[in-house]
């Protein structure tokens, strides 16, 4: 007999995240779009390098759990997975370069 039981057979076979779990990702997210709304309300009172920070970080939490529930990376083979985070970390360093190099032309900041 032929074995047919392969790795994508092996993922096919995983059972789905049940709907109540989707509603509670979905509920975590809302609690921190509604913790970056607050955050924008009192940001008179907040330092504002605390203020971007405490932004960037929400917002960096927001899209892990979305690109892990509801984009299926948690279940995807590693592969996808390294793939994903390479093209992210690729494009955050193209940023920071272009960012960078936009900073050193404008001499307001000098």
């Amino acid at each position: 007999m032929q074995e047919t039981n392969t790795a994508t057979e092996q993922h096919e076979i995983r059972t789905h995240r049940s709907p109540s779990q989707y509603v509670l990702i979905a509920v975590v997210l809302s609690a921190l779009t509604g913790l970056e709304i607050f955050l924008y309300y009192v940001e008179s009172s907040i330092n504002r390098t605390l203020l971007v920070s405490l932004l960037i970080g929400l917002a960096a939490t927001k899209f892990f759990l979305v690109a892990a529930y509801f984009m299926h990376l948690k279940d995807d083979p590693k592969l996808f997975r390294r793939w994903f985070i390479i093209g992210g970390v690729g494009a955050l360093l193209v940023f920071a370069a272009v960012l960078a190099s936009l900073s050193l032309q404008d001499h307001r900041f000098f």
